[in-house]
């Protein structure tokens, strides 16, 4: 009961559907219905397969409750049903989860309440991975107190312009994004400049720009002042932990690649406001790496040689 009552009380939108859409939906619950009934869900099925009398019979109670579940699942299924998925390699070796070696597979969908009370960003703060059917999620970046836990409905900004992104998300959910990838229209990858745009050290807003006569500038906001030459040197020193990452994730040792992409993102994002390139790759990394917690990555099928 708790269950249903937790599915029950997500999003539909049905108050937003046209005629037509409520129709289809509705007919789909008949029919379900009817395939419940003729599989003795009610209770043995005794009618006639002749007798069309039976079309004008009023529903029990508990058909009517179970159709008008059904159709409540129909509407919220388009706007919270989860994929599971798993990490399959496209190598022989399937411990060698390079990006150009790795695929997600679909296992199955699923609806998790808790979950689909996440909003959604371009910019996400969290990646999941399938423990069986259990979902787990896990942090990629830090979360500030007060900050909305986002995660992602499928466009990143990384690799879908803000067109893309915006016909995507209205089309499938309904809402135009407003996150703030999209507010400031991030590039994705192949537009990002090496420009990086340095942070406070101490209340982490943007600082104003150094010259190359006078590299110290003062925080607009708490009047800190920091010297960008050395905050420069710090990045690059923390683009070497990056570095690192990148072997531990060739070498295929995907839990000392985590950790050093979570060390250089914790330090990254508070020296550079987003978005910087490394960043953004560091995340996808884990978001990459993450699963093989979970279900176990399985060689994909090849066909065979035509040579």
């Amino acid at each position: 009961a708790n269950d249903l009552l937790s599915v029950w009380s997500l999003v539909g939108l049905e108050d937003m559907r046209s005629t037509e859409q409520l129709l289809q939906r509705t007919l789909m619950a008949c029919f379900l219905l009817k395939v419940l009934q003729k599989g003795g869900f009610f209770g043995k099925w005794d009618k006639n397969e002749d007798d069309e009398s039976e079309l004008g019979e009023a529903l029990t109670d508990d058909e009517l409750c179970v159709a008008s579940c059904l159709l409540r699942a129909l509407c919220v299924l388009q706007f919270n049903v989860h994929e599971m998925s798993g990490l399959a390699s496209i190598d022989e070796s399937p411990k060698q989860m390079t990006a150009a070696r790795a695929v997600f597979y679909p296992l199955g969908t699923g609806i998790y309440p808790t979950i689909s009370f996440m909003n959604h960003s371009c910019y996400p703060a969290v990646t999941r991975f399938f423990d069986g059917t259990k979902m787990v999620l896990v942090t990629i970046r830090p979360i500030q107190a007060g900050e909305m836990v986002a995660e992602n409905y499928g466009p990143r900004f990384t690799r879908d312009s803000l067109f893309e992104r915006q016909k995507k998300l209205e089309t499938r959910y309904w809402f135009k994004c407003s996150c703030i990838a999209c507010n400031e229209n991030w590039p994705i990858y192949d537009q990002m400049k090496d420009v990086k745009i340095l942070l406070c050290p101490k209340c982490h807003v943007k600082l104003p720009v150094a010259t190359p006569s006078n590299p110290k500038v003062t925080c607009t906001k708490c009047g800190t002042e920091s010297n960008c030459v050395m905050l420069i040197k710090e990045i690059k020193q923390n683009e070497s932990v990056f570095m690192m990452g990148k072997r531990f994730m060739a070498e295929s040792n995907p839990e000392n690649a985590i950790k050093a992409f979570e060390a250089f993102i914790n330090t990254a994002v508070a020296l550079v406001a987003p978005p910087y390139k490394e960043l953004h790759l560091a995340m996808d990394s884990i978001r990459m790496l993450i699963p093989q917690r979970g279900n176990k990555p399985k060689p994909l099928l090849r066909m065979p040689s035509t040579k």
